[in-house]
C-alpha cells in the first residue's frame, strides 16, 4: 500500500478525473490525500478525510470577466493581449499561493507519490529537489507530447506539421520560463534552491511520466511517442443509481448510437455558429 497525494488545480473538469482516479487506487488498498482548490472540498471528502486546501483565489481569478474574455476568445487578439498583460501579476501572486499550499500538503501527508495536474508547479520542484516520485494527469492530449497533426491545446486550428511540431516548443518555453522559474522564482530563492533550464528540459521531454485520461475511440496513441506517455480512459467517476425519462428511452431505442456534445467549463463566445457547425456536421453524417 502506497501514499498517493492527488494534485489538481483549475476548474470541476480539472478535478474529476483525479477524483475518479483516487476512487480506483483505494480500491486497491492505497491511502489517498487530495490537494485541490478549497472550492472542491466536499467532492474531495467523499473520497478520502485527508484533504489539503489551495486558496479560493485560483477559482475566483479564473472566474474572472478577464480570463473568460481571454478562454472564450472574445474581441481581438490584440485586445486579449492586453487583458493577458493585466492579469500577469495577479496571476503570479496567486500561483505563488499554490506554490505555499501545495507544499505544505506534501509536508503534512508525506506522500510515497504526487499524481498531479499540469498546473500546478510544486510537484515539479519535488521530483526534481527532492527527488520525489510523481506523474502527470492529463484529461486530454495535445498538451506536452507532440502531435505532428494537431498543434498544442493553446494554439488553435492545425496547419502544416512543422508548425503544429513549433507550438508544443513555445508551450513548453512558456511553461518552463513563466510558470515554474517565473512564478516559482520567489519560492525557489526563498528556499535557495537552484533548478537550471535543461533540467527542467530534460523533465518534461524524457524523464516525466504521463497518463492521458483519454478513450482510445476519441485518440489513439500515435506510435511516436515515447514510453513515458501512455494513454488509459476516460476516468469518470462512479454515479448514483439514474431512471431515464420515458421519452429518454424511447429516443434511444429509436435512435442507439446519438452523439453527444458538450462543452465543459469552457466560455463559448459565438454560441450561433457553434450551434450551427454542430448541425451542419449532425446532417451531413445522419445523427440524431
Amino acid at each position: 500500500m502506497a501514499k498517493i497525494l492527488l494534485m489538481s488545480l483549475g476548474s470541476r473538469g480539472d478535478m474529476e478525473p483525479f477524483l475518479a482516479l483516487g476512487e480506483e487506487l483505494i480500491e486497491q488498498g492505497h491511502e489517498i490525500a487530495c490537494c485541490m482548490p478549497a472550492q472542491f472540498e466536499s467532492s474531495a471528502l467523499e473520497l478520502t478525510p485527508h484533504f489539503f486546501a489551495e486558496h479560493k483565489s485560483f477559482i475566483q481569478l479564473i472566474e474572472g470577466p478577464e480570463i473568460k474574455k481571454i478562454l472564450g476568445q472574445d474581441g481581438s487578439g490584440f485586445s486579449r493581449l492586453l487583458t493577458i498583460s493585466k492579469l500577469i501579476n495577479q496571476v503570479k501572486s496567486v500561483q505563488q499561493q499554490m506554490i505555499e499550499d501545495q507544499e505544505r500538503a506534501v509536508k503534512n501527508f508525506k506522500p510515497d507519490q504526487i499524481i498531479f495536474h499540469i498546473k500546478c508547479i510544486y510537484p515539479v520542484i519535488w521530483a526534481l529537489r527532492f527527488k520525489g516520485k510523481v506523474k502527470l494527469l492529463s484529461p486530454m492530449p495535445a498538451l506536452l507530447d507532440p502531435i505532428k497533426d494537431i498543434p498544442h491545446v493553446g494554439f488553435g486550428k492545425a496547419g502544416f506539421k512543422a508548425w503544429n511540431l513549433m507550438t508544443y516548443k513555445l508551450a513548453e518555453y512558456a511553461l518552463i520560463r513563466q510558470s515554474i522559474l517565473g512564478y516559482g522564482k520567489s519560492f525557489l530563492k526563498k528556499n535557495q534552491i537552484k533548478i537550471s533550464l535543461k533540467e527542467l528540459k530534460t523533465f518534461y521531454r524524457k524523464t516525466l511520466k504521463v497518463e492521458y485520461s483519454i478513450s482510445e475511440e476519441l485518440f489513439s496513441r500515435p506510435i511516436y511517442w515515447p514510453e513515458r506517455a501512455e494513454i488509459t480512459r476516460f476516468r469518470e467517476r462512479k454515479k448514483h443509481p439514474y431512471t431515464p425519462s420515458t421519452e429518454l428511452k424511447q429516443f434511444l431505442k429509436d435512435h442507439p448510437n446519438p452523439l453527444y456534445i458538450g462543452f465543459g467549463s469552457m466560455l463559448n463566445a459565438h454560441p450561433k455558429q457553434i450551434a450551427l457547425d454542430v448541425l451542419t456536421v449532425c446532417k451531413k453524417h445522419q445523427i440524431p
